[in-house]
């Protein structure tokens, strides 16, 4: 039994030493008067051991490959989805398309977005305070490749496609990145190998409509990220020839800070890099080499990074980091083996012992999420490199992993896959799969209800 959702007693005299203000009125039968969802910080935590996800939804269904995709969830809870519909027998002709998922948990109809000549790649979707949605795409046309912008308004209407990267010429291996503010401002950054004009590129659409003139960032900027803080700066953290990062910064009053080299060393590498930035504005940083090693670094506000900190277990691949309101800072990553294994930073220079994740077949992972809710509860995702299937699982407050989920029963040879929470607690699965029967991708959703009160 929960409390009433306002958290009232009926009687205040409840919490006194006496009771002499009750008096015996019989046994009355237990029954179910009401049968809501519960929203408290603890929701999550009630009747849900394991919390189960609902049966999959097929978003495409298409006779055409269905890859590559984006999700954002509005300030609302609706989930917004964009992918790529690739052309049968072409893996690199396609059109962008778009659906979304309301309140009461009916999709939209697949709507392409795109309507240009050249094949599209690489989706990435924003969505601002006041309703409207940014999308943003990779094309080529005749080698030429360039980014694509839409927006759709807070009445429906999208916007008419723009290319915004000019003559910069995105790299055809690298993914143009997008962080959308809550007024609407759209930055947008890319790395660009064109003659005379490579390097690390930066744009913003202002409120107006009207992008900005290109800022050229760097010279370098292999896969870099971009993180909008609750602030409005932005951070930027990209690798240079998987020898070094470098991060650099643009303040709320729109300059840009000297770039910065954060120190490795005597570590000689990266082969892949992870940044959150936490609410008080520190970055973190962690990152994997070559040699199997896992390293961590921070940068306080006006301060310097500090020395990188060695994990005492080896890893091989991508480290997903999450930092929760207090500043404890949770990463797991992947040992040559392939299990997962779990770390938090307890104080300034203190980490718990490394400690792996569910010792089994079952985690044995070949890719993993970390995710953080407004709750400050921290989720873990990967892919089982044992069945193929999506597993999901939550930090305990006695800071265990809870007994892992199937997310995607049925769907085995998993794709890519997105994993997000609402404002109201409910987690969303989006992911590409095979359907039973067909040889092309499909894109599929589960979502994992809140627990119910009685």
């Amino acid at each position: 039994v929960l409390p009433p959702l306002d958290q009232a007693l009926r009687n205040g005299d409840f919490e006194q030493p006496t009771l002499t203000p009750w008096t015996d009125s019989g046994v009355i039968p237990v029954s179910t008067t009401v049968q809501v969802k519960h929203t408290g910080d603890r929701a999550a935590l009630l009747g849900c051991s394991p919390l189960q996800f609902s049966t999959s939804t097929n978003i495409s269904a298409s006779s055409k490959r269905s890859v590559m995709p984006a999700v954002k969830m509005d300030q609302n809870g609706v989930l917004h989805v964009v992918w790529v519909e690739l052309y049968e027998n072409y893996d690199t002709v396609g059109e962008i398309f778009y659906a979304q998922r309301n309140l009461a948990g009916s999709w939209s109809i697949p709507l392409r977005i795109s309507t240009t000549a050249g094949a599209k790649s690489k989706p990435q979707i924003g969505a601002d305070d006041q309703g409207g949605l940014h999308v943003i795409w990779a094309e080529n046309t005749n080698r030429k490749y360039t980014v694509y912008y839409r927006f759709r308004s807070p009445a429906g209407v999208w916007s008419a496609p723009e290319d915004y990267v000019g003559n910069s010429n995105l790299d055809d291996n690298e993914t143009p990145r997008l962080a959308v503010t809550p007024a609407g401002v759209a930055h947008s950054i890319w790395y660009s190998d064109a003659s005379g004009a490579s390097g690390l590129h930066y744009a913003y659409r202002g409120t107006n409509g009207i992008w900005s003139p290109i800022v050229r960032l760097a010279v370098a900027g292999g896969g870099a990220q971009l993180i909008l803080d609750t602030n409005g700066a932005l951070h930027v953290a990209w690798a240079e020839q998987f020898v070094f990062i470098f991060y650099k910064q643009r303040r709320t009053d729109g300059t840009w800070t000297e770039m910065q080299r954060v120190p490795i060393e005597p570590y000689p590498n990266v082969r892949s890099f992870s940044m959150v930035v936490g609410s008080d504005a520190t970055v973190y940083l962690v990152w994997a080499t070559f040699s199997y090693m896992v390293l961590y670094t921070e940068r306080r506000v006006n301060q310097e990074w500090l020395l990188p900190v060695l994990m005492p277990t080896a890893g091989y691949s991508y480290s997903p980091i999450v930092a929760d309101r207090s500043g404890i800072v949770h990463t797991v990553w992947v040992d040559n083996m392939g299990h997962l294994y779990y770390a938090r930073k307890i104080g300034p220079d203190s980490w718990t012992p490394p400690a792996a994740v569910l010792p089994s077949e079952r985690a044995v992972a070949d890719s993993q999420r970390l995710v953080r809710d407004q709750q400050d509860h921290i989720y873990l995702l990967w892919r089982s490199a044992f069945d193929g299937y999506i597993y999901y699982a939550r930090l305990l407050d006695n800071q265990v992993w809870a007994t892992p989920v199937n997310a995607s029963p049925g769907h085995n040879a998993i794709g890519d896959y997105l994993f997000t929470i609402a404002p109201s607690g409910m987690a969303n699965l989006v992911w590409v799969s095979y359907p039973s029967a067909s040889g092309s991708e499909d894109l599929f959703y589960a979502g994992a209800p809140l627990a119910t009160r009685t």
